[in-house]
């Protein structure tokens, strides 16, 4: 099986001998086209391997090619074993994953480098590559997968009561189908950990003032303990993705 850490591992130095080999200190900053903007904003989507988010980012530094980005990304993040059913002795079922504990969402917080790879993008007809990675905390927080269950007692045409999932007691064929994704944001849980971001990222806007940009990379999100999300199989304290993202913004003195 393919270490997590030795591929994030792998990727940075990818990205470190590329950046050494391309965006080494400028000699004068007058070879930057037009005027420079220090300041940058952007806001977009996010798909990875294991689910979506969304994210935003502030960068900013006096420095064309060298600048400080700062972001915050809240993601949804699925257990590979994941696989939705549904129970055919019920007409009206609803489909739901057998086994799900718990739904998981990622919340990140971090500061990064964001460097420009090559010296003389041409706006009008070409893309500027930069090279993008951070550093920060990541908050995974849980909350308890609610089913509707069916009870043997009960009449065959009535729903089944509303409960939270327990893998102990309740079979596959107890589960008539999924409950409200609204259902237990009272019992939410905290598991505070650390992430670690590298990507590339392209900007394809027209405008020097209304970046557009592709952005694709990996990211490693560690926790101290494993996180609830599977009964019947292995839960992980590490999270490996790869993630593409679409941002929208502006560029301002």
């Amino acid at each position: 099986m393919l270490n997590p850490y030795a591929i994030l591992v792998s990727f940075f130095l990818l990205g470190f001998a590329t950046f050494g080999g391309y965006a080494q200190e400028p000699q004068s900053e007058e070879r930057t086209p037009g005027e420079h903007l220090p300041y940058e904003w952007g806001v977009g989507g996010v798909l990875h391997t294991d689910g979506f988010g969304i994210t935003a980012r502030s960068i900013r530094g006096k420095s064309y090619f060298r600048k400080w980005l700062y972001e915050v990304d809240v993601f949804t993040m699925k257990h590979p074993k994941e696989v939705r059913t549904k129970n055919s002795y019920f007409n009206n079922a609803s489909s739901f994953v057998y086994g799900k504990e718990s739904y998981f969402m990622i919340f990140h917080g971090g500061v990064g480098r964001h460097v420009v790879l090559n010296r003389e993008p041409l706006w009008e007809a070409g893309v500027e590559v930069r090279m993008v990675y951070s550093l920060g905390l990541s908050l995974g927080v849980t909350k308890p997968v609610y089913l509707y269950i069916f009870d043997d007692n009960q009449p065959y045409y009535q729903d089944g009561e509303l409960m939270k999932y327990d893998p102990e007691i309740h079979g596959i064929f107890d589960i008539q189908g999924r409950g409200p994704v609204t259902k237990g944001f009272d019992e939410l849980s905290i598991y505070p950990g650390g992430y670690a971001k590298l990507g590339f990222n392209f900007d394809f806007g027209e405008s020097r003032r209304k970046p557009r940009a592709l952005e694709a990379g990996a990211m490693l999100d560690l926790y101290p303990v494993k996180i609830p999300i599977m009964a019947f199989a292995d839960n992980k304290q590490f999270f490996l993705s790869f993630y593409v993202s679409y941002f929208m913004g502006g560029r301002y003195n």
